[in-house]
């Protein structure tokens, strides 16, 4: 079996590939839990590793070093110049988040065609891949809990439950849980609408609005539509470090 690894900023997720490439499981855990331990297979099982992360260089070291000591060959993914017929314009490739580049990878292998990649996590990102296979760059926000709890943590008398707040956008509030939860809600479809003019000034024909991450229901509920792409990073993965 190979394991595949995506290390982001509060969780690891996972899945085991089958001989065939067939998804057998999948989850995900924290940064703090023993991967080998969590997993429904023994390590002995696993015959590889392959993993992207966005950590600092001495904690995916140790971490990867963990599981290698479980007799796990371990692969850790970069980004790159060029992969797969996309070519990087970050004018340090190797500095660009490996999750942006290894989605937009896999997007365009998938679509062939220019692509708007919106990945929702602690921090949301928007990256942009034109028709030709040019990554053309992307943008940074703060992601919808990041927003919800820096707000809560930097002004006292904003510190209250939530309580699953789904407000009417349209609408004013009454609540201070509310009003929070539709300030923030219409920041981010303020971004994404932003994005979206961006790739139409950036893109000379028509582009696929592909979404990954945690909070890509919003979405829908926010009138975008959009295709969702769980795996994207696991897809570019695959693509940059074939076993």
């Amino acid at each position: 079996m190979i394991l595949e690894l995506d290390c982001g900023n509060t969780r690891v997720k996972w899945r085991l590939l089958s001989a065939s490439d067939a998804v057998v499981a999948r989850g995900s855990l924290t940064p703090k839990q023993d991967v080998c331990k969590s997993l429904p297979v023994p390590a002995a099982k696993i015959k590889a590793c392959r993993i992207a992360s966005v950590w600092q260089e001495q904690a995916i070291t140790e971490y990867a070093e963990s599981i290698a000591s479980q007799g796990v060959a371990v692969y850790l993914v970069h980004s790159s110049a060029e992969l797969a017929g996309v070519r990087n314009s970050y004018r340090q490739p190797e500095k660009l988040g490996v999750d942006r580049w290894l989605a937009v990878v896999a997007a365009y292998d998938r679509y062939q065609s220019a692509c708007l990649v919106l990945d929702f996590g602690t921090a949301v990102t928007a990256d942009f891949v034109d028709n030709q296979g040019t990554y053309r760059g992307g943008v940074i926000a703060p992601g919808l809990e990041l927003m919800r709890s820096t707000l809560m943590q930097k002004a006292q008398r904003l510190n209250v439950a939530l309580d699953g707040e789904n407000p009417d956008l349209l609408m004013p509030q009454v609540t201070t849980a509310a009003g929070i939860e539709a300030g923030v809600r219409q920041m981010m479809k303020g971004f994404i609408a932003q994005q979206l003019l961006v790739a139409e000034q950036t893109f000379t024909a028509n582009f696929k609005l592909i979404v990954v991450g945690g909070d890509a229901e919003l979405l829908t509920e926010l009138g975008f539509d959009a295709i969702q792409e769980a795996d994207l990073v696991f897809l570019g993965m695959a693509l940059a470090c074939p076993l």
